[in-house]
């Protein structure tokens, strides 16, 4: 595989030395790629936004136009870091519709046998259609 920029990309989890000896700052994962690496590494999904968290190698001999291409991607990696999340909280809080419609039902979360109960499709539509519109904006400007 390969980046828009060229670099070899590896995937791979940090053990705990590894996380230990980065001196990055925090970022939403604690994965941190080995400091002998001079590849970019993509880490294990964020829990709250889904995206993988990437560490962008630094060449020694980085360019100044290199540089700012990196810092860039670091930037808009942030941003989309922070809009997703609070994109997918503000949806687990309103998700509680579906847990309002079923109590309304008067059914519980889960069947006797423990699985998952949902609402008909037409009910789900209704509740992603006004998430959608509740937030049409935000995905606009995004």
């Amino acid at each position: 595989m390969a980046t828009a920029a060229g670099s070899r990309l590896l995937l791979g989890r940090a053990t705990a030395p590894a996380a230990s000896r980065c001196s990055c700052r925090r970022r939403a994962s604690n994965f941190c790629s080995p400091s002998h690496s001079c590849h970019n590494w993509i880490g294990p999904p964020d829990r709250c936004s889904n995206f993988r968290p990437v560490i962008f190698y630094i060449p020694k001999h980085e360019s100044p136009f290199e540089r700012r291409l990196r810092e860039l991607r670091q930037e808009t990696q942030v941003w989309n870091q922070q809009f997703w999340a609070n994109q997918n909280i503000s949806f687990q809080k309103e998700k509680d519709f579906v847990c309002s419609r079923l109590k309304a039902k008067g059914l519980q979360l889960r069947d006797e046998k423990g699985r998952k109960v949902t609402l008909n499709a037409e009910e789900m539509a209704e509740f992603y259609k006004g998430f959608l519109s509740k937030n049409f904006k935000k995905h606009i400007d995004y």
